[in-house]
């Protein structure tokens, strides 16, 4: 009877086991960069994992969870602060969706090479698509004013608001409930209105809900609101 139940004990404790092993995300790298040390920060810089580096590789866990966000952050992390301003605290987030048992990430010369993860490719393409459009049509304004052509400026400066904006909506409906979404309203607050930005981040889910920065505007807006009743 004692060797049943002792079986049966262990049993327990190996399905335990390996239930928590099937919700770890297991993100392994490769980097360039001359640091000794990587972490791993949530949508609020709180932190989840520290890796060493190794010859230029390194192991980072966290839960599996498709509808949060998580960022790769290179650096040392002195007095046990997290913090994405400072460059001696860690710099250049790579952002990563923990959608997948097995996440792989290449760094090299500043550029990320994601694989395993959709989710974290889709929004990697995402704000590439949104650093291009940002950067090709400012080049397009200076261009402008140099030329004195003041129409012009104010023409492209609306064509870009309108396509971030067009594109930011599009991203975010589609996405309410994960990271993306989250990125996709982070950049649709500079175009939005303050309604809008409210009505928006009502109906997202825990990524968007996790995000300190639009919590706090959220909370802001909410109390200006109140004020003006």
């Amino acid at each position: 009877m004692k060797r049943i139940l002792f079986a049966l004990m262990a049993l327990a404790v190996l399905c335990a086991c390996n239930e928590n092993n099937d919700n770890v995300c297991t993100i392994s790298g490769t980097l360039t960069d001359p640091v000794d040390s990587v972490r791993l920060v949530d949508m609020s810089g709180d932190l989840l994992d520290v890796a060493a580096v190794s010859n230029g590789n390194f192991v980072l866990k966290c839960e599996i969870d498709p509808e949060t966000g998580v960022s790769i952050l290179r650096g040392p992390l002195p007095s046990g602060e997290v913090c994405y301003v400072e460059e001696s605290m860690g710099y250049d987030p790579i952002p990563l969706i923990p959608d997948a048992k097995e996440i792989r990430v290449d760094i090299a010369e500043g550029n990320s090479k994601i694989t395993g993860s959709p989710l974290s490719q889709e929004i990697q393409d995402f704000q590439q698509w949104a650093m291009n459009t940002y950067l090709g049509d400012v080049e397009t304004i200076s261009a402008l004013e140099e030329a004195g052509d003041s129409i012009g400026i104010v023409k492209t400066s609306e064509e870009l608001a309108n396509k971030m904006a067009t594109r930011c909506r599009e991203v975010y409906q589609a996405h309410k409930n994960d990271a993306i979404g989250a990125q996709a309203l982070n950049l649709l607050v500079e175009f939005a209105d303050e309604d809008e930005f409210i009505a928006l981040y009502e109906q997202g889910g825990k990524a968007v809900k996790s995000d300190a920065g639009l919590g706090g505007y959220y909370e802001h807006l909410k109390s200006l609101s109140e004020e003006a009743e």
